[in-house]
């Protein structure tokens, strides 16, 4: 409901009381939110604010953790990484740059955990996919760069879920357009990226764009 009708990039988070949080790009690149309440209802669209007027990004990601808390992760229209918050209440924080490097990026995707922690990841600019995870008090850890089969992974749009159990899962469009999938283990182990399953023996799929849940 409400402006705008037409984006150019939309992702959507469910919290544990069945309501759900969105969060678009739209058409004049403004980030743009609304809420689905769990009786089905909507709110309107509203601009979210930048440091100086209406927030504006390329892509825009949502998730949410188990207090219901909705973290937002852009890739504004400078390249640069934004992070904010979204309060039980309602209430946001601000947009902060993200620190450390890389500082800028192609993509982002954020996922929300159980204990509250976060884990981010992204594409940089020069194609390398990185994780990083934001613990419940706040603090951030470093940003690391994923390994593929032949060095650094590489992809054009990375996506990432969380389980109850605190496991993330990882897929990615790589820059040959495979889609791959790995999971980070609750003790922060990874298991190797390995190509999307075919049907029978068929090739694994290709795609522009993917998401996982």
């Amino acid at each position: 409901p409400g402006a705008p009708a037409s984006g150019k990039d939309v992702a959507i988070a469910g919290l544990p009381d069945g309501s759900a949080q969105l969060v678009i790009v739209g058409p004049n690149d403004v980030v743009y939110h609304a809420g689905r309440h769990a009786n089905g209802q909507w709110t309107a669209f509203t601009a979210l604010d930048g440091s100086n007027g209406p927030a504006f990004a390329k892509r825009v990601s949502i998730g949410a953790t188990a207090d219901r808390t909705a973290h937002v992760a852009i890739v504004g229209t400078n390249d640069s990484l934004y992070h904010r918050i979204r309060r039980p209440d309602g209430n946001w924080t601000p947009f902060q740059t993200l620190p450390g490097s890389p500082a800028a990026g192609r993509d982002d995707a954020i996922a929300g955990l159980s204990d509250n922690s976060a884990q981010l990841v992204i594409t940089g600019l020069d194609d390398v996919v990185f994780h990083r995870g934001r613990h419940a008090n706040g603090q951030w850890t470093d940003f690391q760069a994923l390994d593929g089969s032949n060095g650094q992974a590489l992809a054009k749009r990375v996506s990432i879920g969380a389980n109850a159990d605190r496991t993330t899962q990882v897929a990615i469009v790589g820059t040959n357009d495979v889609v791959y999938h790995r999971i980070r283990r609750p003790d922060g182990n990874w298991t190797g990226f390995q190509p999307a399953p075919g049907t029978g023996n068929t090739p694994a799929p290709k795609g522009s764009d993917v998401a996982i849940s």
